[in-house]
């Protein structure tokens, strides 16, 4: 456990030092309703294939400006992914994480193939059990965020957002996708 923290916060050293960060920012006014959500983690399946032809990286770069964040997003180079979440690789996938403590991250994955779903889920469950682990012991404060984090299915599509507003994220994340509420 004590390693793959070492190994994550390597990473995000070694990003902001290469300057990796993504230049747009994301801010929060401080206030957070993610209790606003009534499951202990939000898993939604939307029926719908979306129109949506936009590649992982448009997709969060676009849902980093509309979703308030603790603080600066940072995106992780697409090579730097695997050190983060273990995926398939042929998985199109962008991610951004916050500079610090907090846990908020957002991640779009596109499959080229629908059987890979179950086994993204599954590396996704295991970086968000360690990411509670490490917050009961460590960071008290991000486990309500933790608790209402969102993974959704859109066709071919997979979301993931830890935010403080998870309502507020699962909206803009909806709109993205062309979904109505």
């Amino acid at each position: 456990m004590f390693k793959k923290i070492l190994v994550v916060l390597a990473s995000v050293m070694i990003l902001t030092a290469c300057g990796s960060k993504d230049s747009s920012k994301s801010s929060s006014s401080g206030s957070s309703s993610a209790g606003a959500t009534s499951s202990a983690s939000e898993s939604s399946a939307v029926d719908k294939t979306p129109t949506v032809t936009a590649s992982p990286a448009e997709l969060t770069a676009n849902l980093s400006k509309d979703i308030e964040f603790t603080s600066e997003m940072m995106m992780v180079a697409e090579e730097e992914i695997g050190s983060f979440i273990e995926i398939d690789p042929s998985i199109q996938a962008s991610l951004y994480v916050v500079n610090g403590g907090s846990s908020d991250t957002l991640a779009v994955f596109r499959l080229d193939d629908e059987s890979k779903k179950d086994g993204l889920r599954t590396a996704i469950e295991g970086y968000m059990a360690n990411l509670k682990e490490n917050a009961e012991y460590g960071n008290p404060e991000e486990l309500p965020k933790l608790e209402h984090a969102l993974v959704m299915d859109y066709g071919n599509y997979i979301v993931w957002c830890i935010a403080p507003d998870a309502l507020k994220a699962k909206e803009a994340i909806n709109k993205a996708f062309s979904v109505q509420q």
